[in-house]
């Protein structure tokens, strides 16, 4: 009977539990999207829509635009030696493309991936963006990293800073999202 009585309570626990589920977890580390405009326009494009990004907010596009993003902090962890390396190489590319002058980088990266779209912060082209992000300064990219900011303190304006007006697909508080095949059509800028 004592068994039947322990059995009773488990199965009742069992059935209460996840069919209140707010009552027993904390939401007080769960974040939403900085940027909702910009899931909004991605999830209205094509499924196959690949973005390729270095800001934060990349992470949370495949949850909430079910998009693809080309690398992510999230998706960057060393599970395995052979995953790592093509997140490594990856982001690698991307910073190389992202802060270099000559947009022939990024018109290559777009070749290569198959990228649709670029998302990038309005403090991306500030030495101190690079700075702040511990993944960036925390990883086997990290040479990479410095260099790009040797770069920007140096004064060289990175080709994507300059690209017209027209390229952007969406602008929204703190994010600009490229359009890449409109970066394809354009010339390297002229200093």
């Amino acid at each position: 009977m004592l068994w039947a009585g322990v059995y009773g309570v488990c199965l009742l626990i069992s059935i209460i539990v996840p069919a209140i589920p707010l009552a027993f977890i904390s939401l007080e580390n769960w974040k939403g999207s900085a940027a909702p405009q910009v899931h909004e326009f991605l999830a209205a494009q094509p499924t196959a829509t690949l973005v390729a990004s270095l800001a934060q907010e990349a992470d949370n596009i495949p949850a909430f635009a079910e998009r693809s993003t080309l690398v992510g902090e999230e998706f960057a962890l060393a599970y395995h030696p052979k995953y790592y390396a093509v997140m490594e190489q990856r982001a690698t590319e991307l910073i190389e493309a992202q802060y270099s002058a000559d947009l022939a980088a990024a018109k290559a990266m777009i070749q290569q991936y198959g990228i649709d779209y670029f998302l990038i912060e309005s403090t991306a082209f500030d030495p101190t963006y690079l700075l702040s992000r511990k993944w960036f300064m925390h990883s086997s990219f990290t040479p990479t990293v410095m260099e790009a900011i040797a770069r920007l303190q140096q004064g060289t304006i990175p080709a994507l800073a300059q690209l017209s007006p027209d390229c952007t697909a969406l602008a929204v508080d703190t994010f600009r999202l490229l359009n890449a095949d409109c970066i394809l059509e354009q010339s390297s800028p002229q200093f």
